[in-house]
């Protein structure tokens, strides 16, 4: 199971890439992509590491597991949340 969720998060990693290099009504939906699969890589992790995550915020995660690109991911998620994409 560990294994096939893994492959759906690169899979969506990659269409997330993918959708990157489009023109720009395209590839202001990577940033959605990489964040929802950013997010479902960090529940996996916490669900590894038996820590219940079912009511964390995005940035929580780095209260609780060991992860770096604190800074990348808090300007990633305020673009994902503001009207700036």
């Amino acid at each position: 199971m560990l294994i096939k969720r893994l492959s759906t998060i690169k899979l969506l990693y990659k269409i997330g890439l993918n959708l990157s290099y489009q023109n720009e009504n395209v590839a202001f939906f990577s940033a959605l992509t990489f964040h929802d699969s950013i997010e479902m890589f960090l529940t996996l992790a916490a669900e590894h590491n038996d820590i219940n995550s079912d009511h964390f915020k995005f940035l929580e995660y780095w209260k609780h597991l060991t992860l770096t690109m604190k800074g990348n991911m808090n300007a990633l998620n305020n673009r994902r949340n503001s009207a700036e994409l």
